[in-house]
């Protein structure tokens, strides 16, 4: 339970070090007899058993307390299986550390790490996680890697076989996420709707059986889901229900499950703000523009404004395109993110030219 000790508790404990004030957890994950956080600050530490050096601090003696991951920053996300434990880095690639018996640290052996490691091949990761033995990894084009055991089909490439090197999933091309089980495997799709392969004793793989299968098969009950926005020049939404505002007003945002069965809607309200600021010491024509567009001329000094609003929580960014004959223009407040209020600080300042004459 990471508080020093290893007395049971009934209760809730607080974990040592990782206060809320001082050291601030952005994520947390679990194995079988071992536990990680990721930290504000993007590294990792981890408490518990350390058999085949699963903490990651480079020992396998097990601690009652964090202690460091070696190596590791600008993490994004940690995913742990039983007694081994991964984690994508912000360069979009992974590394695994800990048991390694079944290849699930994906590193081309079955060798135990006790520090981490990069898996093979991996390097436009969006998410990671991990299973028993296994773990996987959705690729940023929406595909699925996995490595580790493979006894009942749970890496999805159509064989038994143990990867200790990352396979491609068949048949899955827009997975945004994933969710391992001990021997059994899911993906999320983007058009709403879930598959899953590998171990179904249980039938933990949706199906309607409880045969394993080593590809993936489409949850019965999950049926695809399709959005829509009632007025497009408001805002649009996409396959996975994000929403982008375009202009003011409102739109109604439906679901609909493509098998009839149900739909849901909700009012959707976009708020756009103006964009503008003041001028001084101009005495020709400034050319400005914010975001690289939306140009606007200028020829006196007073306030102006852009002729394209944004929604609050878009960014805008004035900047001179344009200097006036003989004069320097510089944009200061020029760039931020759009609140709840128009903005009204933009600030250009102009000056002429000084020339020194001499002979």
């Amino acid at each position: 339970m990471g508080d020093g000790s290893t007395t049971q508790s009934d209760i809730p404990v607080a974990v040592f070090g990782i206060d809320g004030s001082s050291i601030l957890a952005a994520g947390i994950a679990a194995g079988a007899f071992h536990t990680c956080a990721l930290l504000s600050d993007n590294t990792v530490e981890c408490w518990g058993n350390n058999g085949s050096g699963r903490l990651g601090d480079g020992t396998t003696t097990n601690s009652s307390t964090p202690v460091p991951v070696g190596g590791l920053s600008n993490v994004g996300e940690i995913a742990l299986g039983y007694a081994h434990s991964c984690a994508q880095l912000g360069d979009q690639t992974v590394e695994c550390w800990g048991d390694n018996s079944s290849g699930q640290l994906g590193n081309g052996s079955t060798t135990s790490s006790a520090t981490p490691g990069p898996v093979n091949g991996i390097s436009t990761a969006a998410s990671i996680a991990s299973g028993g033995f296994h773990s996987c990894a959705t690729l940023s084009g929406g595909t699925v890697q996995c490595w580790g055991d493979n006894t009942y089909g749970q890496l999805g490439d159509g064989t038994t076989d143990q990867a200790t090197t990352p396979v491609t999933v068949s048949a899955i091309s827009t997975a945004p996420t994933i969710a391992l089980g001990y021997d059994h495997s899911c993906a999320q799709l983007a058009n709403g709707s879930a598959q899953c392969w590998g171990d179904n004793t249980y039938g933990q793989l949706g199906n309607g059986t409880s045969s394993i299968s080593m590809t993936p098969e489409p949850v019965t009950g999950a049926p695809e889901v399709i959005w829509s926005s009632s007025d497009s020049t408001v805002a649009t939404i996409d396959i996975n229900g994000q929403a982008s505002a375009l202009s003011p007003g409102t739109t109604t945002i439906t679901a609909t499950a493509t098998d009839g069965s149900t739909s849901a809607s909700t009012t959707l309200t976009v708020v756009t703000h103006t964009i503008g600021g003041t001028v001084s010491g101009l005495s020709g024509t400034l050319v400005l523009q914010d975001n690289g567009g939306d140009n606007l001329s200028v020829t006196a000094d007073g306030s102006f404004t852009f002729a394209t609003p944004l929604a609050s929580g878009a960014t805008y960014n004035g900047t001179v395109a344009t200097q006036p004959t003989g004069q320097t223009c510089a944009v200061s407040s020029g760039s931020g993110v759009v609140g709840s209020s128009d903005i009204t600080g933009v600030t250009v300042t102009c000056s002429s030219y000084a020339y020194t004459v001499g002979g």
